[in-house]
């Protein structure tokens, strides 16, 4: 059983993480941090799940982390040479950390009455 998907999926999380935190885009609201990336067996497609901290519009910002795709799969061509094709990546707000505060809260409120 190989491990190619799951360093080729590790290593792109490491690598966007460090350019999405480089990025000079204006549009880009708050901390962005990488979560995972998932990239799919044809080396075709990244899905990459980040959460925005501190942004007034998370959705907005992601939606800025989409419009700079075509530069950030420039980036991942020049840091992975070894592939042969280079993911077309997509970024998607992952809101479970909010999930998981807005249930502590509701319970913290139960516990409380």
């Amino acid at each position: 059983m190989s491990h190619r998907p799951e360093r080729i999926n590790a290593e792109m999380a490491r690598a966007l993480s460090e350019i999405v935190s480089n990025l000079k885009d204006t549009r880009i609201d708050g901390m962005v941090s990488v979560l995972s990336s998932e990239v799919t067996k044809d080396l075709k497609f990244c899905k990459t799940l980040v959460s925005v901290f501190g942004a007034e519009d998370p959705v907005a910002t992601v939606a800025a982390l989409n419009n700079s795709a075509g530069f950030v799969r420039r980036e991942v061509a020049s840091r992975f040479k070894h592939l042969r094709t280079v993911p077309e990546v997509t970024f998607v707000l992952d809101r479970s950390i909010e999930h998981g505060e807005r249930i502590s809260q509701i319970l913290d409120e139960i516990k409380g009455n």
